[in-house]
């Protein structure tokens, strides 16, 4: 990932480019880069593949019925590798529907509810899957950014992106302050941190960005 600074310099050097400069930026990971970024570029895509393309891959190699509901999950990335690693892992579907599971209830502050989530989600002390759980936060939130910028529809994960409520929260600092509570969650997680403490934490920062709201102590 980009550091900080480098972003920082690259935003300034994309507002203000030399005279007669044309500025091509590459990257194979573009759900990677700063939407603060991605905004200030015009996008052109090379090799994308569609989700059909991707189907019909799938389908040739493992036998399946096009019909298979299971595809729909998987064939959105525009990358048949990808497609390759979410439909052989076992795990996405668990991650994916956790992660969801946790937003909505961050989202509609039902606290109760929360802090059975949280205590379920602690049971196994699978810190692998913890951090799968908020880099599937992270693209989801980039993909719901994206998909308020023209020019952006269809391009990093198809129609049918995978997306959250950001509650109307869609300007460039809202996204990069939800992405950041992301990272800064996944760094918490892999210094071995407090659970219990990290989904806590994250459930009222991101209570506070998307409502507002200073959450009372105690």
């Amino acid at each position: 990932l980009m550091k900080a600074s480098t972003a920082n310099s690259m935003l300034k050097l994309l507002e203000e480019p030399p005279a007669g400069t044309v500025l091509l930026l590459l990257t194979d990971r573009p759900a990677a880069v700063l939407p603060t970024i991605v905004s200030r570029c015009q996008i052109m895509r090379f090799s994308y593949l569609s989700p059909e393309e991707i189907r019909s891959q799938l389908c040739n190699r493992f036998s399946l019925d096009p019909s298979d509901p299971r595809l729909d999950a998987v064939i959105h990335t525009g990358s048949l590798g990808r497609s390759l690693h979410l439909w052989g892992d076992p795990a996405t579907d668990k991650v994916r529907n956790e992660a969801m599971i946790f937003w909505d209830l961050c989202t509609r502050k039902n606290w109760q509810e929360l802090a059975e989530c949280i205590d379920r989600l602690c049971e196994d002390s699978n810190y692998t899957f913890y951090e799968r759980l908020f880099m599937e936060l992270t693209q989801r939130i980039r993909n719901a950014f994206l998909r308020e910028l023209d020019g952006t529809e269809n391009l990093f994960l198809g129609d049918r992106s995978c997306t959250v409520d950001l509650a109307g929260q869609t300007s460039h600092a809202q996204a990069e302050r939800l992405i950041d509570l992301c990272e800064r969650s996944i760094a918490a997680v892999k210094a071995r941190g407090n659970i219990t403490l990290v989904l806590a934490y994250f459930a009222i920062a991101l209570t506070e960005a998307l409502h507002g709201e200073k959450q009372q102590s105690g």
